[in-house]
């Protein structure tokens, strides 16, 4: 297991497992479906997610990273152990009202991103939204994540007047780290994903945005991995680099295609 090796593992094995909804007051009550990930030690809630292949553990944390180098909300992960099982750790999840997605409101919006950041920008108050959905699809096309749904990002606030993003997260499988993984063309239309066909009405809506697609094409994924192995004293497998590192040209190759035809 590749965080074996870890520095500074949280034993979680003798803290309390979740028990019923009233045990976390600051977590919202529709989080039911992730009870047996919460763990309470110190005073302190816990989420663990126990992740079994390292190509889905250097994903997840592959994922934070790029979020972070995007100015994304995101889960900063500490290695965890619970017996003889390792995992990925974070308290931001019980901080504050934590609303997942699908909770509430997004069901009456487009989900063809150029439309939904149209709603987004005339609807919300908060403008910062706009920026931070298209770069949450601009990590998601590029990571080539097929599963992000709705219950990936994390909200505080109740409607159009108050929601902000709290975190984005549930990176473990894309196709990115996976040993062999062709380029993923396409995935169902969805405000985050990040769709070639649609990206120059987005510009033409929103140039300001031209700046993040310039963002990526400066990313630099070695840079991140071996930024991740000496924070968490890792060593990533050297197949999981050479396939993250050729997943990740040939989406760049294919912006910087697309590029001639924006700019």
């Amino acid at each position: 297991m590749i965080l074996e090796g870890a520095t500074k593992v949280i034993d979680i094995t003798n803290f309390q497992a979740y028990a019923n909804a009233d045990d976390y007051p600051n977590i919202d009550k529709d989080c039911m479906s992730y009870t047996i990930n919460w763990y309470k030690g110190n005073g302190n809630w816990y989420y663990f997610k126990h992740l079994n292949l390292e190509e889905k553990i250097v994903s997840e944390l592959l994922g934070s990273y790029i979020a972070k180098y995007f100015n994304l909300p995101t889960v900063n992960y500490k290695v965890g152990k619970l017996k003889d099982h390792y995992g990925l750790l974070s308290q931001e999840l019980c901080k504050n009202d934590c609303l997942f997605l699908d909770k509430f409101l997004w069901d009456k919006y487009d989900y063809n991103l150029v439309n939904f950041l149209d709603q987004v920008q005339r609807n919300f108050q908060n403008k910062n939204l706009v920026r931070e959905f298209f770069d949450t699809a601009l990590v998601n096309y590029f990571m080539g994540q097929p599963d992000f749904n709705k219950g990936s990002l994390v909200f505080t606030g109740h409607d159009e007047s108050d929601i902000t993003l709290k975190g984005i997260l549930d990176f473990e499988k894309a196709r990115i780290t996976c040993v062999g993984a062709k380029f993923l063309e396409s995935f169902h239309t969805s405000f985050y994903w990040f769709d070639e066909n649609n990206l120059m009405a987005i510009l033409s809506f929103f140039p300001e945005l031209q700046q993040e697609v310039n963002k990526l094409l400066n990313l630099d994924v070695t840079f991140l991995l071996n930024k991740i192995e000496n924070d968490y004293g890792i060593v990533i497998n050297e197949r999981i680099k050479r396939s993250s590192l050729t997943y990740s040209n040939e989406v760049l190759a294919r912006i910087k295609t697309l590029k001639t035809k924006i700019y």
